[in-house]
């Protein structure tokens, strides 16, 4: 075989040479030759790179000093390569989160390579790899979600689906046309997530469950008869698991994670570039990172046939689902068993509907990339499988189909969060990545504000970098919520320390009617993180330490100027309301925190003042209002457990 270019290649006088623990032993069946070495670069999934260079200072053919490689490419950590010879052993040390494997070449066995792979600079490397091709489109609310699924499943009447969700109710009517409001329950029932899932080859649905095991009733807290009798029915193509997560959450101190571990050269036997190389050693890349039975599957996702997926914050529940207007009064956010005398009194405006205003986000996924969200779940399935989850008696073989065909220009990841023994803890990686390297802004909305893993390297790089800025856009907590201390000590870090770069804010709705001004906190249920103009993640994971531990969660993340930037433009323009052409692409982070906080403060003022006064000429602009978090809480835990 033929070394590329940045190839550096060695000969020792040791004989029959294989790799066991990071050094070199004789191995048997191999012929006694003089191996010829040489390092190579690959990514960290094991595919070829292109653009690679390479330095080196190599010492004498026998190894008696180090053979040294520096290894570069573009959006790739470098990494710093040494390989050395003590007494008859070879050990190899890498820098920049690169793993290795050693190798011998399929028609040379004295041709040895340490092959090493090169760390992503922000896609996670303990999540499956990146993929091109994708069409992916952000959601920005539960209308056009669920539109967008309801269009799939009806496009779509026969192929497979494979849900998960935290919640299940069975009559959530996924769309809410004008005419909801006099629609009868025949209407809206065909428009329910159990009717559309109807007459298909194999429905699969994941729900989770709470410590049923050990706390009575939490069992069926979470779904519902109809979803429990397919569940409990062994003759339809309609299949239920009920799971639960196993992780114990410390009350005190903290969670201390299982290792992590990549096997870099099981990656590279499953590449068809790499059949018939004899691997001698798997490179393993450790993650660097009285209790309560806290824990659950917090994952919501969709795939329908081979090549659409969804991922987002939202459940099969009827609070998930509202406009981008938010409106106070919106008869569409009635339950579905609301009379149609209940849903006028809303449109007339004489009532409040049975929801609040909910904000949360999602992707729709068409592509190559769609097959890893069910790979997540076929993670899930099989591990239930064997730990008898509720209802598994029915359970056909879960098989992966094979990756759709491209169907657009979008790179993209899906990352998660697995308890053991399917331990991932991708979504931390790929966000720790993208802050670390921030350059002027970073966006978070989130349901919680708690993550310390996170503030740590947000903090680090707000020292780094002055011209960052931090917006975090999050809801009130009571004294009584477990975690409020640590969202106390976040906001508090950034306040003191940045003052004029950080900026808490919180959602409201307002309308006025019969000289009744009404402002009705939105429920921020969102989890998205924007960075600069270039990166986007959403999905179920909240900003806490367990979402990135421990707890069943799953995202999306996409790293494109592109996408991030209209991501960006669309997401800050529905804050503002009419003032959304402020937020121009090209806005840096400095301008666009200083439109939030004066956008935030004008509308501090026209509360107070309309509240006042009910015929005060001001008006709010849009939904974002300041937010302070206070120092009293209820209870004194650990930063793991909420």
């Amino acid at each position: 075989m033929k070394p590329a270019p940045f190839a550096f290649r060695f000969a020792t006088a040791l004989t029959g040479l294989a790799c066991d623990g990071g050094s070199v032993t004789e191995a048997e069946g191999l012929p006694p030759c003089e191996p010829v070495w040489r390092i190579e670069a690959l990514d960290i999934w094991g595919r070829t790179l292109s653009g690679v260079s390479a330095s080196s200072e190599t010492g004498p053919s026998t190894l008696v000093a180090p053979l040294s490689a520096r290894l570069d490419a573009q959006d790739y950590i470098s990494s710093d390569v040494t390989v050395t010879r003590s007494g008859a052993s070879i050990s190899v040390s890498t820098t920049g989160g690169a793993v290795w494997a050693e190798a011998s070449a399929p028609e040379d066995a004295c041709e040895r390579v340490v092959f090493v792979g090169l760390d992503h600079v922000v896609y996670a490397s303990g999540a499956p790899a990146p993929k091109a091709g994708n069409d992916i489109a952000l959601l920005m609310d539960g209308e056009s979600y669920w539109q967008r699924v309801y269009d799939d499943l009806v496009l779509r009447p026969t192929e497979r689906v494979h849900q998960t969700t935290w919640w299940w109710q069975s009559d959530f009517e996924l769309i809410r046309p004008a005419s909801h409001v006099t629609d009868g329950p025949e209407i809206r029932r065909a428009r329910t997530m159990i009717e559309l899932l109807g007459g298909r080859d194999v429905v699969r649905v994941l729900v989770a469950r709470f410590a049923a095991g050990r706390i009575g009733g939490l069992a069926y807290m979470n779904t519902d008869s109809e979803l429990r009798a397919h569940g409990q029915d062994p003759n339809d193509d309609f299949e239920v698991m009920s799971q639960e997560n196993p992780t114990l959450a410390p009350l005190e101190g903290i969670y201390v994670p299982e290792p992590i571990v990549i096997d870099f050269a099981a990656r590279m036997a499953a590449n068809g570039s790499w059949a018939g190389w004899r691997f001698a050693q798997d490179s393993r890349k450790t993650g660097a990172l009285e209790a309560i039975e806290a824990a659950s599957y917090h994952q919501k996702g969709l795939v329908i046939g081979d090549s659409v997926a969804y991922v987002s914050g939202m459940n099969v529940k009827s609070t998930d689902w509202d406009t981008s207007d938010h409106h106070v009064f919106d008869a569409r956010r009635m339950i579905f068993t609301s009379t149609a005398e209940e849903r006028q009194a809303v449109a007339d405006r004489k009532a409040l509907p049975d929801r609040g205003p909910r904000k949360d986000y999602g992707f729709r996924i068409e592509g190559p990339l769609a097959r890893d969200v069910d790979f997540v779940l076929k993670r899930r399935w099989d591990l239930g499988l064997r730990t008898g989850a509720l209802f598994p008696g029915d359970h056909s073989p879960y098989e992966l189909l094979a990756p759709g065909p491209e169907a657009g220009t979008v790179t993209g990841q899906v990352v998660a969060t697995l308890p053991s023994p399917i331990a991932e803890r991708a979504i931390f990686e790929t966000q720790a990545k993208a802050v670390s390297r921030a350059r002027n802004f970073i966006y978070i909305e989130d349901q919680y504000f708690r993550a310390p893993m996170l503030d740590e390297i947000i903090l680090r790089r707000m020292v780094e970098t002055p011209a960052l800025h931090l917006v975090v856009v999050t809801k009130p907590v009571s004294a009584a919520d477990g975690g409020k201390k640590w969202t106390w000590l976040s906001d508090q870090a950034y306040r003191t320390r940045f003052p004029n770069r950080y900026l808490l804010l919180q959602l409201k709705s307002f309308d006025i009617e019969a000289g009744v001004p009404y402002f009705l906190p939105i429920d921020t249920h969102s989890k998205i993180t924007i960075v600069d103009d270039d990166y986007v993640t959403a999905g179920s994971s909240n900003k806490n330490n367990r979402g990135y531990l421990y707890e069943g969660e799953l995202n999306a993340a996409v790293w494109d100027v592109d996408f991030g930037r209209e991501a960006r433009t669309r997401v800050l323009g529905n804050l503002v309301g009419e003032r959304q052409a402020e937020i121009t692409p090209e806005a840096d982070g400095a301008a666009l925190y200083a439109l939030l906080k004066a956008i935030s403060e004008e509308n501090n003022a026209a509360e107070a003042a309309l509240l006042e006064d009910a015929d005060a000429a001001a008006r709010p602009v849009g939904f974002v209002y300041p937010l302070e978090i206070t120092a009293d809480y209820a209870v004194d835990v650990g930063p793991d457990v909420f």
